[in-house]
């Protein structure tokens, strides 16, 4: 007959094991375009992100967007406080993408540089991105917390007019200079709910760094980036389903143009 004392040691450990939450899982997204870098304007000029992991994405059953603006900053320091342009990235989760998966749209930087003026040699603009679970209120109940993941990146752009003011010939890249390893951007953290297992707890870690490497930004994606991007923009588009590249194969991913209010969000972040 088994001791009383062991018994409640197997039923204790039984319990101990039930109660263990899993391990977390994690999202990466990672900026292929633009780069901390100096541009020509054009008119199509590409946004584009990464999402790596996107099966955790899915099990939540959320509906997941990635918000974008692109607000001026004068001399590279003080905020404009307009946007310049803004759009939405939604990332389906009706797939079976497993891996990774690049989120295309596109902006005519060439029409808000003439409409603003902007040749300033030191001037330099900020995309803002917000990585959003946007019917967790419905979803989940309670207060609504659907904002994962936020960050931004400081870039430039400028005309031949001010190229050629400036002398900066052979110093601007083209949106077809796309590296072939992304930029790290966040780490976002899903922990388990075990109240509601489809609404896990999320939180964006800092001071971590991802793997964006583990994207490949290979001729073939740029090529397929930058015919998104360019039919985006043509004159017949509206909201425009595009196809997503993906390291683990090929999805759908819709890009929306919104306007989003002008708001600052990310004045303080120093990059």
């Amino acid at each position: 007959m088994r001791h009383p004392f062991w018994a409640a040691a197997a039923l204790a450990l039984a319990v101990s094991a039930q109660q263990t939450p899993t391990t977390a899982q994690h999202v990466e997204i990672d900026i292929v375009f633009p780069r901390n870098e100096t541009y020509r304007d054009t008119d199509v000029f590409p946004i584009v992100m990464a999402v790596q992991n996107i099966s955790t994405i899915r099990e939540t059953k959320g509906d997941y967007q990635i918000f974008w603006d692109i607000m001026p900053y004068s001399d590279g320091l003080i905020p404009g406080g307009i946007l310049y342009d803004s759009g939405t990235l939604q990332i389906l989760t009706n797939n079976t993408i497993t891996g990774s998966t690049f989120l295309v749209a596109a902006t005519n930087a060439t029409k808000w540089l003439r409409e603003n003026r902007s040749t300033g040699r030191f001037d330099r603009f900020m995309l803002q991105w917000y990585f959003e679970d946007s019917d967790r209120e419905e979803r989940c109940g309670g207060p609504r917390n659907g904002n994962a993941g936020r960050g931004g990146l400081m870039f430039n752009i400028q005309t031949a007019y001010a190229e050629d003011l400036y002398g900066l010939e052979g110093m601007l890249l083209d949106v077809d200079d796309i590296p072939e390893c992304p930029q790290f951007a966040a780490l976002v953290e899903s922990g388990q709910n075990a109240t509601n297992p489809e609404c896990p707890t999320q939180k964006q870690l800092e001071g971590v760094q991802g793997n964006p490497c583990a994207v490949k930004v290979d001729q073939a994606a740029i090529t397929s980036i930058l015919s998104q991007a360019s039919s985006l923009l043509a004159p017949t588009s509206t909201a425009t389903s595009s196809t997503s590249t993906s390291s683990a194969g090929v999805g759908p991913a819709r890009t929306v143009q919104t306007a989003l209010a002008a708001a600052c969000v990310l004045c303080g972040l120093a990059l």
